[in-house]
C-alpha cells in the first residue's frame, strides 16, 4: 500500500480526503477479490460494505493490518452473500467450493502463525503437487483463476476459449483437489477454525 501517499493518522481521525484516496487507492483491489466469488453487482455492494465497516474500525486498526482486515471482510463477505443464494437456490455445495476457494487462496498467502505456519508450508506444497495432477488446461485454468485472481472471461481471453469451458475447467480442477486433499483440508479448517486465522 502507497502509504507515503496516504496519512493513515487522519484517517483514523475521520479525514474525509484522505479516507478517499485509502479507497480510491484498495477499492480496485477489494473488487478483485470480491469478482473471484461473486458477480460484479454483488461485489460491489459488498466491498462499498467492507469500507463502511473499516471506517467504524479505522481507530482501532494498525496501518499494515487494514489491507488483512479489507481482504478477510470482503472474502467473508461473498462467502455470506453466497450462502445466502444457496440456501435460496438450494445450491448448497457452492458454499463448500467458495470456502475451499478462500482457504486455498489464504494458505498461498502464507496467513498463519506460530507452528501452525509449518502446516501451512506442507499443505502449500502437497496443493502445489496435487494441481499438478490436473490436466494442464485445467491446471491453467486453475491457476490463473486461484493465483492470480483472474476473471473467467479474461482466463477465456487468454486461453482462446469460453468462459463457460473456464468455468467448467475451474469446477472440476476444485472438485479434483477437494478429493484429493480432503485429508489435510479437514486439518487445516479445524486448525484455522480454532486459532480465529478463518474469521466467521
Amino acid at each position: 500500500m502507497k502509504s507515503a501517499e496516504i496519512n493513515i493518522d487522519k484517517v483514523k481521525e475521520g479525514d474525509e480526503h484522505e479516507f478517499r484516496l485509502l479507497f480510491d487507492l484498495l477499492y480496485p483491489r477489494m473488487m478483485s477479490v470480491a469478482c473471484r466469488f461473486v458477480s460484479e453487482d454483488a461485489a460491489e455492494d459488498i466491498v462499498q460494505d467492507v469500507f463502511v465497516k473499516y471506517w467504524e474500525h479505522k481507530d482501532t486498526l494498525a496501518p499494515d493490518s487494514i489491507h488483512a482486515f479489507l481482504c478477510k471482510c470482503t472474502q467473508n463477505g461473498c462467502l455470506n452473500h453466497i450462502k445466502h443464494e444457496s440456501m435460496v437456490s438450494g445450491h448448497m455445495e457452492n458454499v463448500k467450493v467458495a470456502e475451499e476457494r478462500i482457504l486455498f487462496q489464504r494458505i498461498n498467502a502464507g496467513e498463519s502463525s506460530s507452528w501452525n505456519e509449518i502446516l501451512a508450508r506442507d499443505a502449500d506444497k502437497l496443493l502445489t503437487e496435487s494441481v499438478a495432477k490436473l490436466s494442464p488446461k485445467a491446471k491453467q485454468a486453475f491457476e490463473l483463476s486461484f493465483y492470480q485472481g483472474l476473471k473467467h472471461s479474461e482466463i477465456a481471453e487468454i486461453m482462446g476459449i469460453s468462459p463457460r469451458t473456464v468455468e467448467e475447467y475451474v469446477q472440476k480442477s476444485t472438485k479434483f483437489l477437494r478429493a484429493d486433499l480432503r485429508n489435510i483440508l479437514l486439518d487445516l479448517i479445524v486448525i484455522i477454525t480454532t486459532t480465529g486465522t478463518l474469521i466467521k
